[in-house]
């Protein structure tokens, strides 16, 4: 046999194995599969930059509370910014779960 012939049924036996394995891979189930992880990274990482937000946030306000010293301005803006904060969080499980509870979007954390 010659180098060629063989490089030819190699391919065919390769194709015909891809064949099997991708026919037998329930390409649905992988994908969805995919995307639980993606969206399981996405959301630990927006947890984790919401984490670093609200530190900054933290220092940067008790810096501000250090050079001014009125109190009651920075828990006013602590409030706010919480509000703000768990509102876009309620909201976001709501519009998320709203298929399958309704009811249980109107309550809020503190």
């Amino acid at each position: 046999m010659s180098r060629p012939c063989i490089n030819v049924l190699l391919m065919i036996f390769f194709k015909q194995h891809f064949y099997k394995v991708a026919s037998s891979l329930k390409t649905v189930d992988f994908l969805r599969n995919c995307c639980r992880i993606s969206q399981f990274f996405i959301a630990v990482i927006l947890l984790l930059l919401i984490v670093v937000v609200l530190f900054f946030a933290f220092l940067f306000l008790r810096y501000i509370a250090k050079i001014v010293k009125h109190h009651v301005l920075v828990v006013a803006v602590v409030k706010v910014f919480w509000l703000l904060l768990t509102k876009e969080i309620i909201v976001g499980k709501a519009s998320k779960c709203s298929m399958s509870q309704k009811r249980h979007s109107h309550y809020h954390h503190h």
